[in-house]
């Protein structure tokens, strides 16, 4: 794990990809809906297995409910550093390093990033999205939108289990 008395290290990737496109503000999902249950491929740089769970929070930059979701994802960094959460806090954005970790700063987020990925590999449909993945990188959970309060706590909670 990292050390908690710094910030966490970014992953720094170089692919293009075309920004993935939302078209709802506040969507809430269960577990029983979408690609739960689906591997992913570890990605460059990144194991799966190197955390008992991860959250992937899928975001890019110019997504004004990426903008909007900013304190909620500084929120869980915080969290994951005092130890309340036991997954990992991962942001995943197609965005090159520079204006990705732009935005980040931007919103105070601490968190490890991975930028110029293709959001469409994690089976990503729009921004922002949140996925709880396990060890393995099969998909637990996902939130598709701007969260309301209620799916904040929700994804809080799926991530203290």
């Amino acid at each position: 794990m990292a050390d908690q008395g710094g910030p966490l290290p970014q992953i720094l990737i170089g692919i293009a990809s075309t920004p993935v496109q939302t078209s709802k503000r506040q969507t809430y999902r269960s577990e029983e809906a979408g690609p739960a249950g689906q591997p992913l491929a570890e990605l460059p740089g990144y194991r799966w297995s190197s955390y008992p769970k991860t959250l992937v929070i899928a975001i890019r930059r110019g997504c004004p409910f990426c903008d909007a979701s900013l304190p909620f994802y500084r929120q869980l960094g915080e969290q994951e550093r005092s130890n309340v959460l036991r997954a990992h806090v991962l942001v995943v954005m197609p965005n090159d390093a520079s204006s990705g970790s732009s935005l980040l700063r931007k919103g105070d987020v601490e968190v490890q990033g991975i930028f110029g990925q293709r959001l469409d590999a994690l089976k990503v449909s729009g921004t922002p999205t949140v996925l709880l993945l396990d060890s393995s990188g099969r998909i637990e959970r996902e939130w598709i939108g701007q969260l309301t309060s209620r799916g904040e706590k929700d994804v809080i909670n799926a991530a203290e289990e």
